[in-house]
């Protein structure tokens, strides 16, 4: 047993002395390419934050320049109002809808320009027609039949007409 911690001990100390005892000339070398490397690091590293804030600077304008276009887009959108929404519905051919014999109760512009239509054409029935304006002059329009007390759907929502319909303005 004292053998083997005696050879532990020897090589230990082998070791240790070996690399105490490095050559000056690739210390020198070691120290040298270390400052290199590190020099090398610190460009790639100025270089990526510098091609983060491209990147996020290219980011950012294009953001901009979408909320710019469909700012500008829902500008261009006039608002349609119960008059245009009862024409535009004739328009689309939705041939249970007659603004002279109808109720509008509950009608009321959308918060993009659109407007919702509710009409009570007989007896219990309610048509809710959904006008949605684009800003190359088209609305879309999307029906919806109901009946009964608690105005469900209707099975078969073309008995009354058409459930959509596009139509310029």
């Amino acid at each position: 047993m004292n053998k083997k911690i005696a050879i532990i001990g020897i090589t230990t100390i082998t070791m240790l002395s070996l690399t105490a005892c490095g050559d000056s000339k690739s210390a020198a070398d070691d120290s040298s390419s270390i400052a290199k490397s590190s020099s090398i690091l610190k460009t790639k590293r100025e270089s990526s934050k510098k091609g983060s804030i491209k990147k996020a600077n290219a980011t950012s304008e294009s953001k901009a320049s979408s909320v710019a276009a469909s700012s500008s887009a829902a500008a261009s959108v006039k608002q349609i109002d119960l008059k245009e929404a009862s024409k535009l519905i004739v328009k689309g051919k939705f041939t249970d809808f007659h603004p002279e014999y109808n109720y509008f109760k509950g009608s009321h512009t959308l918060s993009n320009g659109g407007y919702e239509l509710r009409s009570y054409p007989v007896g219990d029935g309610l048509d809710i027609f959904t006008l949605m304006p684009n800003s190359d002059g088209s609305v879309k329009i999307t029906a919806e039949y109901r009946t009964g007390a608690d105005n469900s759907l209707l099975p078969d929502q073309s008995m009354f007409g058409p459930s959509s319909a596009i139509v310029q303005r």
